[in-house]
């Protein structure tokens, strides 16, 4: 009993609820299971399947880019309207008839975007795919062309669905959508480990994909088919102006998140074109295991970001940054320590490994990555806060310091090489922070003036 107690203690002190576990349990799971997707590649795959198969990953990983920011958008939107809002005994959406119009027409108009382009995410994946494999897979055994059909059929069903999972964060259901994502994650990867060792080769991929999209349609249908259904209503009262008020965040959230992942690549390609695919590989190595610890500790902002909207829509401002406050107070000491194992794991990982040293980078190269990732957290806050008001006032940041580490990365990059690189990303984040940290209190002073206007108008 007192050892339950404790837990629970420590539980609420970290900040760490349910959601929150659940968002942490996906993420170490998927971090636990990437080995054992290898090994199991290693053993029952030829390198001609493997490298057909990491080629069928990475392509279909492309259609990430059209995203454009929407998903993250249509949260945010979502939520201020939510404020408005809850669901009846039957899980239909009652409240303020215009919040209800307003998140309707916003739902309608997200999934018809992503209804279309995940039509043409098909078609083009199948088409242009089946040209690419044709002219480069050369005179092979390997039945590639049915999996691939099948697989772009399947990435085209999952980007039209990708608005329904984020519409239900932004009203409420964080903690439904993690539990779900969650058991997802524990049943795909057995679907997709099952097909390889039983030789369903690059079906493999089709099982991944098609088990994902199965579950994520049980789920919706089961729980929440009502809920959508009276989302495709139209609208009747007050309507969402598409072009005034989503269409600016909107954009720049696609210029800054296109900024942001087009670091890691052009770092990788300009190693590889001066070092070598060896040097490559150790630096892309180290990015994705920094990656998968910043993900873990992200669990906690991303599973808060729609509570964030709530609290900007209700000008609960107090509430909200006491929450900022307490989150990024926890998460901070949280990610620097497993950052810190880490670095210590890449020190102590040639003296465990001799004869396989070179995964990683050298400690002298890989502290400047991890320190970089640390500095990129302490300027998170002042994005949070300002995307929970419906604006993205930092892509400017994101525009200059990354325009030009990108620039100097692909003119001096291939001279100064992964320590050039290193250094000069860390002294982007480091410069990031100031940056953000004007654009905040400027936007705050803006909001606080809005809202200290408004609420003399309804005196």
């Amino acid at each position: 009993m007192k050892n339950g107690e404790r837990g629970r203690r420590l539980l609420r002190a970290l900040d760490i609820d349910q959601t929150v576990l659940f968002g942490i349990g996906t993420r170490v799971w998927t971090v636990l299971g990437g080995p054992v997707t290898i090994l199991l590649l290693v053993t029952f795959f030829s390198s001609e399947l493997q490298g057909f198969y990491f080629t069928f990953t990475s392509i279909v990983a492309l259609q990430n880019l059209l995203e454009l920011g929407f998903r993250t958008v249509a949260m945010h939107f979502a939520s201020h309207e939510w404020a408005h809002l809850h669901r009846d005994e039957d899980g239909l959406p009652q409240g303020d008839p215009d919040a209800l119009s307003r998140l309707r027409c916003l739902y309608r108009v997200t999934l018809g975007w992503f209804a279309t382009v995940g039509v043409l995410v098909a078609i083009c994946l199948a088409i242009g795919g089946y040209v690419f494999f044709s002219n480069t897979a050369g005179d092979t055994d390997i039945a590639w062309q049915a999996p691939w059909l099948a697989l772009s059929l399947f990435v085209g069903i999952q980007f039209a669905l990708t608005p329904t999972l984020a519409l239900l964060q932004g009203c409420g259901e964080v903690k439904q959508v993690y539990r779900f994502q969650a058991v997802e994650a524990f049943l795909t990867r057995p679907a997709l480990w099952g097909t390889i060792a039983l030789g369903g080769e690059l079906w493999a991929c089709v099982a991944l994909a098609g088990t994902q999209v199965a579950l994520v349609l049980f789920f919706l249908l089961r729980r929440y088919g009502g809920f959508f259904r009276s989302m495709l209503q139209k609208p009747e009262a007050a309507k969402m102006e598409w072009i005034r008020e989503v269409v600016p965040m909107q954009w720049r959230m696609a210029l800054a998140t296109g900024c942001d992942i087009a670091v890691f690549p052009v770092f990788n390609m300009t190693i590889f074109a001066s070092e070598g695919a060896a040097a490559a590989g150790r630096l892309g190595m180290t990015i994705n295991l920094i990656a998968a610890v910043t993900s873990i500790t992200g669990t906690w902002v991303i599973a808060r970001t729609p509570e964030f909207g709530v609290y900007v829509a209700k000008k609960a401002y107090r509430t909200l940054h006491q929450r900022l406050t307490r989150i990024f107070a926890v998460t901070f000491p949280i990610h620097a320590f497993l950052l810190g194992v880490l670095f210590i794991g890449i020190v102590i990982y040639p003296e465990l490994n001799t004869e396989e040293a070179d995964v990683v980078l050298v400690p002298s190269q890989a502290i400047l990555f991890l320190i970089a990732a640390f500095l990129l957290r302490c300027s998170l806050p002042f994005s949070v806060y300002m995307r929970a008001h419906k604006e993205e006032p930092l892509m400017i940041v994101s525009l200059i310091f990354t325009g030009g580490l990108l620039l100097y990365t692909v003119t001096l990059g291939r001279t100064h090489g992964v320590t050039g690189i290193g250094v000069a990303y860390m002294s982007a984040c480091l410069l990031r922070i100031p940056a953000s940290f004007i654009i905040y209190k400027r936007a705050s002073k803006r909001y606080r003036a809005a809202s200290s206007a408004q609420a003399q108008g309804h005196d």
